[in-house]
């Protein structure tokens, strides 16, 4: 039901899925009951590295950090389909990522996603 690529972008989740191009675009297709997105995203800019050099550190401890970068100012064009009718869109996105392979302890700070 889901996969995840380890050397790039390639998530897929059912029928959902997110990649990189070997161009450095991204490119989505997600479906739904009623709606389906075919979307390509170009990147307009180089890679913004977050924190220190990429590191973003949540509090004094060693192990309250992530690697965190974003790439922002994404070109975004495709097609949205809504009840069985497809039109073109086109407008600007933001991609961000972050990962850490340890718990957060409660008192870190940094991002809250929720």
């Amino acid at each position: 039901m889901a996969k995840a690529a380890t050397n790039d972008a390639d998530v897929t989740i059912g029928d959902w899925r997110l990649f990189r191009s070997a161009d450095g675009k991204f490119h989505t297709t997600v479906g739904g009951k009623d709606f389906s997105l075919n979307l390509s995203f170009d990147p307009t800019q180089p890679v913004l590295l977050e924190g220190d050099r990429g590191f973003s550190r949540k509090s004094p401890r060693p192990g309250d950090a992530s690697y965190y970068y974003s790439i922002p100012n994404l070109r975004v064009s495709g097609t949205v389909a809504r009840s069985g009718q497809s039109e073109s869109v086109t407008g600007s996105a933001w991609l961000d990522r972050e990962w850490s392979s340890n718990y957060l302890n409660p008192d870190a700070t940094g991002w809250d996603w929720v």
